[in-house]
């Protein structure tokens, strides 16, 4: 306006060419500055349309972020749920039927988390849920999985009590599934229609462009309607954006702590399965009760039920309620998450109590099986060692009969014969036989000779047992005496653990109580007890049986080595007594032809010739080894191998040639003939006396070979009768033929029989393959 007025007071001094001139001037200027301005309105509602396009594509964008998130933590939230609902919830409904009415008193000291006990009814709804969600169900549903996965942990439990999803018949019913706008495919719709996530959805905005026809502060006014409405979506969006992203922290939150749960509850879920499968095969097809189940069992199913509980709880908890956080489900998290630590001590117990009965269980295992193989072996030892000992002592016996019979019947007569010189020249003097040696020999007779009383059954073989390891011991110390004509066993104790009541009875004589099997106590184990205490008890019946163990190995170890003693002193006494009933026989024979001469009773040196001095100093000197063999201990006191014994073993056993020398000397004397020396015949051999049950077994044996022999005959004669057929010929004739020569290999009495069998059906044999042969030429 100043320069309309300016231009107007020069206006009045100039040329009016002039002033038209400036007028169409100004005018033109005037409308170039408001076509100007138009442009520059426009402009700013186009850039006020675009900043609006962006604002609500930004927030859009984020949004769909922030809804994807959700989407993905809700599906994995989800998944945990199926998983655990498929997984440790069915094995743990498989197990409830067996444990439901299994008492729990509070002693079990769970009391903190008996808030989360499971009861009957959900565990129904817990079936009901692991039906619906099933890897089974949901295959038949076809879109809608994974939407119902995601309403499974954006609802819990909701769709199931409003009807939204439901079982009909053996597929998924999903009812009231519409389409909701923002949610791509049919899965997350079904979600949608499911929970309360309906709300989160962009609004629409049109951005339309500014129009060339419209004045530039209309176009201005349009941009700035269209920006305020896209800051109103954009305040929209971003509440919905802090909802789903409330919604994915909430599932991550609830994921960790259900994943948490469901670990604890599979493992718990597991030990307890193994548990009543074992509890059932104890019980049968009877009702678990709470006497059924020791504290730490009782404990197992107080635990695996209160996790049940919770993880429940974790799975019906809805996320949202409504079009808002649960505020219900932040109690039941942080209520649930505060007893996680006293959940992790349980189960921590429960499995320690699991690795200390399978630990207890491992050193009963091993305990019975180093036991086991530890007895077999001592037994075996004691088997040998009773049937050599038995062996030993009837070697023993038999030469305290024959010399009871024999030599000392006449030793009185022959006493006072001293032949020195001869002894000193052969240096034997060490073992010549003198009235001690004879003594001792007598009293032993007259024990191994005594009745044995009728109630101690079995107490024969052990008094050869205890001749063998004792000597002269047990009658020496009274274990072993005589009372008048009967014998009188004092002192008599079973000792555990021997086999047969021989060893037992001889052990109660001699110094074998060593060979007892230690008793090991293994059921101070209870299934009823604490883990801790059964693993404790283990451990320490474990250490008892290595102990034992390692006992009963020396043990075997002894008995070996007095096996080995044993046998070598028997081979010796054995040949010893060969040697000296020659010699006694011989003798015997002398003095009998000389009293016929002279009548003389008592004889001395005098009365002998050279040749007939040797031979009784070797039969004197053999008498004295023998009676030095007998009335010395196998063993000493501690049981360990008499060092006299090993001693005399050695001397002995050298000097054996020598001995043998100086019988074939005086046999060649021939100072008697054979005819005379009837002890020979009768006492030369030494028969290996076994014990019954060695001789019943013979006698079955002997028996067999009977029944062979005359079966072989029996067959043979049948096979000649059968001869108009084929086969009984022939099976009848091998068949006589193996039973014939069986029976002649085991030395049957009927000879005869077997030889008859034996022709007969080779004669057959022989009649059939010519027959055979015929055959084959006529063909």
């Amino acid at each position: 306006m100043m320069e309309l007025q300016i231009y107007f007071k020069r206006r009045e001094n100039m040329p009016v060419p002039i002033l038209l001139a400036g007028l169409g001037l100004a005018a033109g200027v005037i409308g170039a500055s408001e076509h100007k301005s138009a442009k520059e309105t426009n402009e700013r509602a186009e850039r006020k349309v675009r900043d609006a396009q962006n604002m609500y594509d930004d927030a859009k964008e984020s949004l769909e972020k922030a809804k994807a998130d959700s989407d993905q933590s809700l599906h994995k939230l989800g998944n945990t749920k199926v998983k655990a609902l498929n997984g440790s919830v069915k094995q743990f409904i498989r197990v409830y039927d067996r444990i439901k009415n299994v008492q729990l008193s509070e002693s079990t000291g769970l009391n903190e988390i008996s808030s989360f006990k499971i009861e009957d009814q959900a565990v129904i709804e817990l079936k009901e849920m692991s039906d619906i969600y099933s890897d089974s169900v949901l295959s038949g549903a076809t879109g809608a999985a994974t939407g119902t996965v995601i309403a499974l942990a954006a609802s819990g439990s909701l769709p199931l009590v409003t009807g939204t999803l439901s079982i009909a018949g053996s597929m998924l019913a999903l009812g009231n599934v519409g389409a909701a706008v923002g949610y791509a495919g049919a899965a997350l719709s079904t979600a949608v229609s499911a929970t309360p996530l309906a709300a989160v959805a962009a609004p629409v905005i049109l951005f339309t462009g500014i129009s060339a026809s419209m004045k530039a502060d209309e176009n201005l006014e349009k941009a700035r309607t269209i920006y305020a409405q896209a800051e109103e979506a954009c305040e929209e969006m971003k509440i919905s954006e802090t909802l789903c992203k409330a919604v994915a922290d909430r599932s991550e939150m609830y994921d960790d702590l259900l994943n948490e749960l469901n670990a604890m509850f599979s493992e718990c879920t597991q030990i307890l399965d193994t548990v009543i499968k074992q509890k059932t095969v104890q019980v049968g097809n009877k009702e678990i009760k709470s006497d059924d189940l020791s504290v730490d069992e009782l404990e197992l199913v107080a635990v695996t039920r209160a996790l049940a509980g919770a993880v429940k709880a974790v799975i019906d908890t809805p996320i949202l309620n409504g079009e808002k956080l649960s505020e219900n489900a932040l109690e039941v998290y942080k209520d649930t998450r505060k007893c996680l630590p006293k959940f992790a001590g349980d189960v921590q117990n429960v499995k320690e109590a699991k690795e200390m009965s399978e630990k207890a269980q491992g050193f009963l295992d091993d305990a019975y099986k180093m036991y086991g193989c530890s007895r077999k072996c001592l037994e075996k030892a004691q088997a040998e060692l009773k049937d050599a000992l038995l062996e030993f002592g009837y070697t023993k016996k038999n030469i305290l009969d024959n010399a009871g019979k024999l030599f000392l019947p006449f030793y009185d007569r022959i006493n006072k014969v001293q032949a020195d010189e001869i002894l000193e020249l052969w240096k034997k003097s060490d073992y010549i036989i003198d009235e001690q040696d004879v003594r001792q020999l007598k009293e032993m007779i007259n024990i191994c000779d005594s009745p044995v009383p009728d109630q101690m059954v079995g107490i024969a073989a052990g008094i050869v047992i205890a001749l063998a390891a004792g000597g002269f011991w047990p009658v020496k110390t009274g274990a072993l005496q005589t009372d008048g004509d009967r014998l009188r066993v004092d002192n008599i104790e079973m000792v555990t653990g021997i086999d047969g009541f021989a060893l037992a009875y001889g052990a109660s004589m001699v110094p074998l109580n060593w060979i007892a099997i230690p008793e090991v106590s293994f059921d101070v184990v209870s299934p009823k007890m604490r883990a801790k205490d059964n693993y404790e008890n283990a451990r320490r019946i474990f250490s008892e049986t290595r102990a034992a163990s390692e006992r009963m190995q020396k043990s075997a170890e002894r008995c070996i080595a007095i096996i080995q003693m044993t046998e070598k002193m028997n081979g010796v006494l054995v040949e010893l007594h060969e040697l000296f009933f020659e010699c006694s026989s011989m003798l015997g024979a002398l003095i009998k032809k000389k009293s016929k001469k002279s009548g003389a009773e008592i004889f001395e040196r005098g009365n002998f010739s050279r040749q007939e001095l040797e031979l009784v100093a070797v039969t004197k000197v053999l008498a004295g080894t023998i009676a030095e063999i007998i009335t010395i201990p196998l063993l000493n006191e501690d049981g360990s191998l008499s060092e006299m014994m090993q001693d005399i073993y050695g001397r002995v056993s050298q000097g054996m040639p020598e001995f043998r020398e100086l019988v074939e000397t005086v046999k060649s004397y021939k100072l008697v003939r054979k005819s005379e020396a009837v002890g020979l015949a009768v006492n030369k051999p030494v028969t290996r006396q076994l014990p019954d049950r060695g001789k019943n077994k013979d006698n079955d044996r002997a028996k067999k070979m009977n029944r062979k022999a005359i079966l072989s005959l029996v067959i043979s004669i049948i096979s000649w009768v059968g001869l108009l057929t084929f086969f009984v010929p022939i099976i009848g004739g091998i068949w006589s033929l193996m039973d014939g020569i069986i029976s002649l290999r085991g030395r049957t009495r009927h000879k005869i029989c077997a030889i008859a069998g034996i022709i007969l059906s080779t004669l057959v044999l022989l009649l059939m393959l010519c027959i055979f042969g015929i055959v084959l030429m006529t063909m």
